[in-house]
């Protein structure tokens, strides 16, 4: 009997981890998912959302364009980074080839960074002024192009040029 109990206890605290475990991975997944779903929303394509559709497959294709376009840079970016990591551990440390991979490095992601702010500036001339601003209201929004809030005195002008824009 004793020993009948023994192997009860052992059994239910076994079953009590390894639901535990599966509860936990399911969580941990189901939050990772959410977490994947909520970034992609952070992305830069999403600041067109407020746009009409043909503005905001337009301002989609000129993202790839510009994805495209900044490959070589993004590589450069990527593989400096990698010549970094392995100077900083290398047996002799070589500050000087440090910095020099650094400087690559930051060169290529601020060129890559202006062509794209170049890109969106470019676009963003084409519109009107109440898709301006609802342009600029969703790259406040998204990634690393955030923008200050907007004074004001331009959500009245966009309440008033929305109420004023011709159809298209």
């Amino acid at each position: 009997m004793a020993r009948g109990r023994t192997w009860l206890i052992i059994s239910v605290t076994f079953n009590v981890f390894l639901v535990g475990g599966i509860a936990g991975a399911l969580y941990r997944w189901m939050g990772d998912e959410h977490a994947i779903i909520a970034q992609q929303h952070r992305n830069i394509r999403f600041a067109a959302d407020g746009l009409p559709p043909p503005d905001r497959k337009a301002f989609i294709n000129l993202l790839r364009e510009q994805h495209r376009d900044a490959m070589p840079l993004a590589k450069d970016a990527r593989e400096g980074r990698r010549s970094v990591a392995q100077l900083f551990v290398a047996p002799q440390f070589d500050q000087q080839a440090i910095e020099a991979a650094l400087a690559r490095t930051r060169d290529a992601d601020v060129e890559q960074r202006k062509r794209l702010e170049e890109s969106i500036v470019a676009f963003a001339a084409t519109l009107p002024l109440d898709e301006r601003i609802r342009l600029a209201q969703g790259l406040q929004r998204r990634g690393s192009f955030q923008l200050p809030a907007l004074p004001a005195s331009t959500a009245s002008v966009a309440s008033a040029a929305s109420a004023s824009a011709p159809a298209r």
